[in-house]
């Protein structure tokens, strides 16, 4: 359930009485301490594992942590020391729910705490059913919910669970529901709840063991409806949140409802009677203690509540010594708050929540039951303890508690033994008072460090915090932060008040305090400027305490880290060290030097409310020069210097000078403000010194000078082709006198130019690719040159093959090729010229493609010949020609050839036609023919190859192939040489067969001689081989 703000009073204002609601420290470590122990049932067993058990902190007013018990019901906790309380909430189990249960509160700090727990074990052998009607007699349309709860066991303990168990079941009759819900045997509190009928909580149900029971239940649509109002009638807008608590006067049942960002309320009920707390944040609650419900709408028309006030707490601190601390906490508690972890937690009325859980719940509150309040509340000790103490003095916290004590008192109960109504709007005030000695001793010394820190709900309390120091020891720093502490003396520094400020829903602050041990009042003084910063101070001892500052500015004198152990500092006398004193009671003053000076000697003399005195004097400087600014580049002190682009200068300032008066050069340069011209900036400080400051020119942030003539310190310098920039140096010293020079760089245009090539077709197309005989468009636009320089001169140079077709040089950014390139890879470069004489070219790759649809492509289809040629005799050569090209074209024939090519591979022109009559015009068109008769005479006989070729200007050479067909002819002699020339070879052939007769007679003569002869010589032989055989 949403728990209200103003119910967030922490349980720690009304329980621990705290020096700190929420604070933690920021140096000291906490020790760690143990609880553990068992948990039993009421039969001697132990519980079972897995039963859930919970470590609740008084100190933070929650569950702080959580663990589930082991075997045996062991169970452990590893906590901070404090104060805390173990609960087990109604756990079911199988068969059996294990009852809620808590434990007395106790301590645990340096030793270890060992605690047993006994919870009541109960077996599941009960039931309750019954029934559920609507009053109106409606049919049901969806489930009713139904809930049981636990009268005897965890009614009172918020933070103990309800132990609620859903269980509806339909029937088939619609306007009547059924439900069934088995439980252990008890006292419970039946619930039922349907939308849009007011809720039944009044029923009180008995479950027997082994035996069930039957409830029947009406609902009927019975409703409170109100409007939350001012004092004065008028309607709350700015209400946020509203609990509503309707409490049966009978039973004491208490039903609630939450509503947000309306001041419209509404509750509903069965009929009877009731108690109505309607509580809107941030106001008081509404309560009318009777109100009788029917079966009807009851309207409340004015709800009328008034702005809470907050709950006021003084915490009283006083170090009786560093190591002992006694504290008193005055709470006086509005009474429209609760204790959020008991039950009726959400009304906003402490006294209704004391008379419920401690008294008779008759809506008064006596004596006894607040004293039984106070007696619970005592046992949960007095302080967070350690590590959320937030009091430390030289890292020691202060932990060990004794002398504890607590007073409760309702300021409306006048007479003991007559109680006051829960409503009444009188406060309640609780005392604690303890005390603390350090965890370690701490050593006596003249200067403490104290940590303090605190966390609280602003929009619920109003704290104080009052620290009373050791005599002889005052407050002397602090790092409060003063937008939301207020920090003030009492009488003097020893005894302040700390009092955090409340402009938000939460106060949070953590502080170091210095305290420190004076014998006299110390005057102290601080200076501050219009023009201030650290370097103004130059030296921050006590005891040499120098300052600088600027003539005619306003100087603020402070005196308020002057201090006095006792009593106050009732004036303080100034004497400024030009001649003018004041004397006041205010802490600053103010003053304003018009000459500049040096080491002037201001003194303070500071009188005490007892009488003491005590003076002191600081140094003070006052500077009335400016300084001298100096630009040195590259190691010369110049007014203008040259340079290229992209060269790096190297820029210092430290020849710049400053003083405080006309006569030295004692002041000191605080700031260095470079300014290049090209939107450049760079800042040196004493704290950032750069000294040699490399910079680099890259033309174009300012514009470019094509000419022009420089006036510089009354020299005349001509430029041209350059950027000009002026480079400005602002000095500042530490008073705020400040001084600028200008010097002039001009940066030469070194930068080569960029061309870029555009090639486009007759289309205006971007391309790289174009067909022959159309315009070709180059195009120079796009190139640049870098930093705003200006390009003068185009040259293009067309080029294939290593030859150039044309070379074009123009200040215009476009060049156009009419009629275009014949076919091939050509290449175009460009060559760009800046204003300054750089130049820079790039080349492109330009394909022309043939213009397949415009060129001619001739064929000799056909060459006829006579039947045979003669010498001396003219014959008649026919050839036919075509234009088998492109759809578009025509031809112009240039001549047509005849050669003849002899065997020896030698070849002669016997002769050419040069003159053509075309079919139709000028040209032979596409797919037209055209005759062309040659006479020729042969005049030297023999076999040949006729070559006829024809030519046309406009013909691409790779179509030439069948522009050529070859004959194969035989020229034959005149008649009358071939009739002499069968002649004479028949003569000499009948010679010549005389020839070879005779020649072969001879022949064969010899062969007869020779093969007698071999004859012979062989019979020979025989006879002389007989004649050796006989010897």
């Amino acid at each position: 359930m949403k728990q209200q703000q103003c119910l967030k009073i922490l349980s720690a204002i009304l329980v621990l009485g705290l020096l700190v609601s929420v604070a933690t420290t920021a140096n000291a470590v906490s020790p760690t301490v143990t609880v553990s122990g068992t948990v039993q049932t009421t039969d001697g067993d132990f519980a079972p594992e897995g039963l859930t058990v919970k470590l609740y902190s008084f100190a933070k007013g929650e569950v702080v942590s959580t663990t589930n018990t082991k075997v045996g019901g062991f169970f452990m906790f590893s906590t901070v020391p404090g104060y805390y309380k173990l609960i087990i909430d109604s756990q079911r189990k199988v068969n059996s729910v294990y009852l809620s249960a808590a434990s007395e509160p106790f301590g645990v700090f340096t030793q270890n705490v060992e605690k047993e727990i006994t919870v009541e074990k109960k077996d599941i052998n009960a039931y309750v059913n019954g029934t559920i009607t609507l009053g109106t007699g409606a049919s049901f349309t969806t489930n009713a919910t139904v809930r049981i709860v636990d009268l005897e066991h965890n009614y009172y303990e918020e933070m103990l669970s309800y132990g609620q168990f859903d269980n509806t079941t339909n029937t088939t009759n619609p306007r009547v529901q059924e439900f069934n819900i088995s439980f252990y045997p008890g006292k419970y509190n039946l619930i039922v709840e349907y939308p849009e009928y007011a809720p039944s909580f009044n029923k009180t149900v008995i479950l027997t063991e082994n035996e069930g029971t039957t409830e029947s239940v009406t609902l009927y649509k019975t409703y409170i409806k109100g409007l939350l109002r001012d004092a004065d009638g008028n309607i709350l807008t700015n209400v946020t949140h509203t609990t509503i608590s309707l409490i049966d006067k009978g039973t004491q049942c208490v039903f609630t409802k939450e509503i947000t960002d309306s001041p419209y309320f509404e509750i509903g009920a069965y009929p009877g009677d009731f108690v109505l707390v309607v509580c809107a944040d941030g106001f008081t609650p509404y309560i009318n203690t009777s109100v009788s419900m029917g079966d009807g709408i009851l309207t409340i028309k004015d709800a009328k509540v008034k702005p809470l006030t907050k709950t006021q707490i003084l915490s009283d601190f006083n170090l009786t010594s560093m190591n002992n601390l006694s504290a008193v906490t005055r709470v006086k508690m509005n009474p429209y708050t609760t204790l959020p972890w008991f039950k009726m937690g959400n009304t906003g009325l402490i006294r209704l929540q004391i008379d419920f859980v401690f008294g008779n719940k008759d809506f008064k509150l006596s004596q006894s039951e607040l004293d039984a309040f106070k007696a619970y509340i005592e046992k949960a000790g007095p302080l967070y303890v350690p590590n959320q103490f937030g009091f430390e003095i030289n890292n020691t916290a202060f932990t060990n508690v004794s002398g504890y004590t607590i007073s409760v008192k309702d300021a409306g109960i006048t007479n003991a033994s007559v109680p006051v109504d829960v409503n009444t709007d009188a406060p309640i005030y609780i005392n604690y008072t303890y005390k603390f000695t350090a965890d370690a001793k701490i050593n006596e010394s003249d200067v403490y460090e104290c940590t303090f820190g605190y966390a609280y709900d602003t929009i619920m309390q109003d704290y104080q915090y009052r620290i009373t120091l050791p005599a002889g020891y005052v407050l002397t720093d602090n790092t409060f932060d003063r937008n939301v502490v207020d920090l003030a003396p009492v009488d003097n520094w020893q005894v302040f008040t700390i009092d955090p400020k409340t402009s938000g829903n939460a106060a949070v602050d953590t502080a170091t305090m210095k305290f420190e041990k004076f014998s006299d009042v110390q005057p102290v003084i601080n200076v501050t400027a219009e023009y201030w910063g650290d370097h103004n101070v130059l030296n921050d001892t006590y005891e040499n305490y120098t300052v600088i500052v600027k003539t005619d500015e306003n100087v603020t004198f402070s005196a308020q880290n002057s201090r006095i152990p006792v009593g106050n500092i009732t004036k303080y006398i100034w004497d400024f060290g030009d001649g003018n004193t004041n004397e006041t009671e205010n802490i600053t003053v103010n003053h304003t030097y018009s000459t500049p000076a040096e080491n002037l000697k201001v003194k303070l003399t500071v009188v005490g409310s007892g009488g003491q005195t005590n003076s002191t004097t600081m140094t003070l400087h006052v500077d009335g020069v400016t300084p001298k600014p100096v630009i040195n580049i590259n190691g010369n002190n110049t007014t203008y210097v040259w340079s290229n682009v992209t060269t790096a200068l190297v820029f210092n300032g430290s020849f710049s000078t400053d003083a405080i008066t006309k006569n030295d050069e004692n002041g000191t340069i605080l700031k260095w403000e470079w300014n290049f011209g090209d939107n450049t900036t760079v800042t040196e400080t004493l704290d950032n010194r750069m000294y040699n400051i490399s910079h680099t020119y890259l033309g174009g942030e300012v514009p470019y000078v094509n000419s022009t003539t420089l006036n510089i310190s009354g020299k005349s310098i001509a430029v041209k082709a350059c950027w000009i920039y002026n480079v400005t140096l602002n000095v500042t010293d530490v008073a705020g006198n400040w001084a600028n020079t200008t010097v002039v760089v001009i940066v030469n245009d070194t930068e080569e130019p960029v061309p870029v090539i555009k090639i486009r077709d007759m289309d205006g197309t971007e391309t790289t690719s174009v067909i022959e005989m159309t315009n070709i468009t180059l195009n120079a636009n796009e190139s640049y040159d870098p930093h705003g320089g200006t390009i003068v001169k185009y040259n293009w140079t067309i080029e294939k093959n290593g030859v150039n077709y044309t070379q074009y040089e123009t200040n215009n950014t476009t060049y156009t090729i009419a009629g275009g390139l014949e076919p091939g890879d050509w290449n175009i470069t460009l060559t760009v010229y800046d204003y300054a004489g750089n130049a820079k070219n790039t080349t492109r790759v330009l394909n022309v493609r043939l213009n397949t649809t415009a060129r001619p492509d001739l064929e000799i289809q056909n060459v006829t010949l006579p039947d045979k040629f003669e010498v001396g005799v003219t014959s008649k050569i026919t050839v036919i020609i075509k234009n088998i090209g492109g759809e578009n074209s025509s031809a112009v024939l240039k001549y047509l050839s005849f050669t003849l090519i002899s065997g020896d591979g030698s070849t002669k022109e016997v002769g050419n036609i040069t003159s053509f009559t075309y079919p139709n015009g000028t040209a032979l068109k596409y797919n037209e023919s055209i005759t062309v008769e040659f006479q020729w005479t042969p005049d030297t006989a023999g076999t040949f190859t006729l070559n006829v070729s024809v030519y046309s200007d406009n013909e691409y050479y790779t179509y030439t192939d069948n522009n050529v067909m070859k004959k194969e002819i035989t020229v034959n002699e005149a008649a009358w040489k071939t009739y002499a020339m069968y002649g004479g070879g028949i003569a000499a052939v009948i010679i010549a067969l005389l020839v070879i007769y005779y020649i072969s007679r001879r022949r064969k003569a010899g062969e007869e001689e020779e093969t007698k002869s071999e004859k012979k010589s062989g019979k020979e032989e025989k006879k002389e081989e007989k004649k050796e055989k006989k010897k």
